[in-house]
């Protein structure tokens, strides 16, 4: 695209704080019509605080806004969307039981008397618009992730939207999705539409984006082309460092596996049945060991863990944890017996208005204290997290929904590292975290199976599971169907085992 394109928006000189925390400083951005931009960054650097200004959740407390070089001020969101701005987020605001064309076009389908024709219609023309094609009649709940994301794309473009907003918009899609979401991206741009796509993935940024933007602590970089850069050029400008984040997060080659870990049996999973997701899956897992289960995104790794430890209905099957059988059905069960559970939607188990403290300690009150939790005992606990973890931007009394999604993450893996389970289900243990992040939990991971706690780690995404695990084991279809163990392996053996 040309770098002459008009300004469809402009930010001048913002300034954000919280706490005596500086989230931006001095940040000038154009967004530019016809145009993609990628805003990189690691977690902490202030990506989602400059999408918050740019949409009116939150109002800076130093610069301003402009949008077609009128300067503006948003005091709710509701103002950002009258100038045309629309946000998708990584938790999609849909109506699951409604259809696509019903979800489309919203409140403007609605008056004193439906046509339902019409509604069909408009939503048809909308998608047809931006070259998409989708089930007008189908219900969203029941579209993968992928196609709802693309619905509410459209949605926001039928409502006059000219400047897109995406956050992380590929991070729980398949290849094959991100794909059909970035022609879509393209279509919006040759449309006129201005579209920024707030991402943590180096590639997607230099294989789809006109130009490139890297934050870090709170700070903008000058726009960067990607003909004119390299990924290791993008990585020393988001973390300050040329790191070895990339070789200790995704090995490089084939990857070889340990030999059978032979320590006692601390988890073992029979026959468990999960409807009608899981139809028979077992594993066992060995003091100190990490078994990494990987899967694509329907193959019902996901609904297993869950089952585990008690979150979804197990209709089938025994779950043991050293001597002890585990009731069925029951979270805190799960828990006496001495299993940790990391969600992967760490907004379903974080608190997000309570603070840093109140969120890590909340697995471990009990042991911290018969009645009352000493404040100073429960600080004194959070900062030592925080610190192990490197939990950027994070106080103990710092509420939890500030914080960047990464960090958020963090979080919720502290409130387990706290407890010090004897097994630990993590599920996506690093969704939503940069490469730096993703190399500082995958050492955590491995530090407590080093210490004697059996770690399953359930993961669609092949090179985390290959970086961490001992030994893998393959979903597909609702069943285990294959395992690595003492043998090479390469992140394309591991996937096409999982679609074959």
């Amino acid at each position: 695209m040309s770098t002459t394109a008009p300004a469809v928006m402009r930010v001048e000189d913002i300034e954000v704080s919280y706490g005596g925390v500086h989230a931006l400083r001095g940040v000038t951005m154009e967004i530019r019509a016809g145009e993609i931009c990628a805003l990189l960054g690691g977690n902490g650097a202030g990506k989602s605080t400059l999408m918050k200004c740019l949409t009116g959740v939150v109002q800076p407390d130093a610069g301003q806004v402009l949008v077609d070089g009128e300067p503006v001020r948003f005091t709710a969101p509701s103002q950002a969307i009258d100038a045309g701005v629309r946000v998708v987020y990584q938790e999609l605001s849909l109506f699951p039981t409604l259809s696509v064309a019903e979800n489309i076009m919203g409140a403007q389908g609605v008056g004193r008397w439906v046509s339902w024709k019409r509604v069909t219609r408009s939503a048809a023309e909308a998608m047809q618009s931006v070259g998409v094609h989708l089930d007008l009649d189908h219900e969203v709940g029941q579209l993968p992730v992928g196609e709802q994301q693309i619905v509410e794309i459209v949605r926001a473009v039928r409502s006059e939207g000219r400047v897109l907003i995406l956050d992380e918009p590929t991070s729980a899609l398949g290849r094959a999705q991100a794909d059909r979401l970035f022609e879509l991206m393209n279509n919006l741009a040759a449309a006129g539409n201005a579209v920024v796509f707030v991402t943590q993935d180096f590639g997607d940024a230099q294989r789809h984006a006109d130009v490139i933007r890297v934050m870090r602590e709170g700070r903008l970089s000058e726009e960067i082309r990607p003909a004119e850069t390299t990924t290791m050029e993008l990585i020393r400008e988001a973390f300050g460092a040329d790191r070895d984040v990339l070789e200790s997060t995704y090995e490089a080659g084939r990857v070889t596996l340990p030999a059978r870990n032979e320590q006692p049996v601390t988890l073992e999973v029979s026959e468990v049945e999960c409807l009608p997701m899981v139809t028979d899956m077992s594993l066992t897992a060995h003091r100190g060991e990490v078994v990494g289960v990987y899967g694509g995104l329907d193959s019902g790794h996901l609904a297993f863990a869950e089952a585990l430890v008690g979150a979804k209905h197990r209709s089938n099957g025994r779950v043991r944890v050293g001597d002890t059988v585990v009731a069925s059905n029951s979270p805190a069960a799960a828990v006496k017996s001495g299993m940790g559970y990391l969600s992967a939607d760490r907004r379903e188990a974080l608190a997000m208005s309570h603070d840093v403290a109140d969120n890590v300690t909340l697995a471990n009150l009990g042991r911290m204290a018969r009645w009352l939790v000493p404040t100073r005992k429960e600080e004194v606990a959070t900062v030592t997290m925080i610190e192990a973890l490197q939990i950027r931007s994070a106080r103990p009394h710092v509420a939890v929904d500030t914080l960047s999604g990464g960090n958020q993450q963090k979080v919720l893996f502290a409130r387990w590292m706290l407890v010090d389970p004897e097994v630990l289900v993590l599920v996506e243990p690093t969704r939503g975290m940069d490469i730096a992040a993703k190399s500082d939990v995958i050492r955590i991971i491995r530090e407590r199976a080093a210490e004697g706690t059996t770690v399953v780690v359930v993961s669609a995404e092949a090179e985390i599971v290959l970086s961490v695990a001992d030994r893998i084991l393959v979903a597909r279809e609702g069943e285990i169907t294959r395992e690595f163990v003492d043998e090479d392996v390469s992140v394309s053996e591991l996937i096409e085992a999982a679609s074959s």
